[in-house]
């Protein structure tokens, strides 16, 4: 029918549920989509505590959220940041790793922190 199409038609909302695992406070933290002159709002408000979290919604219209690619980054209160540049649109936890943690390899895990 007419109105199932429609239906599949309307725009989801991306959700992040990002989780402060560095082992220290976050000061800024961004999401913005990839090639923006404007990273936007400092999510992390006055700092996100290690081991508080965030919810970042994201409304784009459904045709092109298959495009969007996002960028996130966070800057720890030692002055160290980090970015993960392929962040797709979805609704994902994801958990922010100190520079030591990611020692290299991807600074953020896909994943809620195990208590």
């Amino acid at each position: 029918a007419a109105s199932d199409v429609y239906k599949r038609q309307e725009p989801t909302t991306a959700e992040y549920t990002v989780y402060n695992t560095t082992g220290s406070k976050v000061t800024d933290l961004y999401l913005y989509e990839v090639g923006a002159e404007d990273k936007g709002d400092n999510l992390a408000g006055d700092g996100l505590a290690d081991g508080d979290s965030v919810v970042i919604t994201r409304d784009v219209e459904a045709d092109k959220q298959a495009d969007v690619t996002y960028v996130l980054e966070f800057t720890t209160e030692d002055g160290q940041t980090q970015a993960f540049e392929t962040l797709h649109y979805e609704t994902t936890p994801i958990s922010l790793k100190s520079v030591d943690a990611a020692a290299g390899a991807t600074p953020i895990a896909f994943a809620a922190p195990e208590n």
